[in-house]
């Protein structure tokens, strides 16, 4: 989450030259996967529903701190872009959690 808040503090000059959609989509798929595993590690249920529900807060709120910061603004574009990669990364790790974790 530090990486993304950082990205998201750079004026607009200085954010990478990359098609915009790109870092938004993998930032949120990493964020997902990981919460996911965070939160697997701490609760017997809910982890695929509490990691699809934080990082699309987070997502959010980083939209919200773009406001603050010179030549960037909130976008729902973005937003979507991000719950598209926080979606494709609970998918993601529900395909392939079962080779790993049992629900009890």
């Amino acid at each position: 989450m530090g990486l993304i808040f950082y990205f998201s503090s750079l004026p607009a000059g200085k954010v990478p030259s990359l098609p915009d959609f790109i870092p938004h989509f993998i930032e949120y798929f990493v964020l997902a996967v990981l919460v996911f595993l965070a939160l697997k590690e701490h609760l017997s249920r809910g982890a695929f529903e509490g990691s699809f529900i934080w990082s699309l807060f987070y997502a959010f709120t980083d939209e919200l701190h773009q406001l603050y910061v010179p030549g960037r603004e909130a976008s729902l574009r973005d937003w979507l872009v991000d719950a598209a990669g926080v979606f494709c990364g609970v998918l993601f790790i529900k395909c392939f959690a079962n080779r790993f974790y049992r629900d009890e």
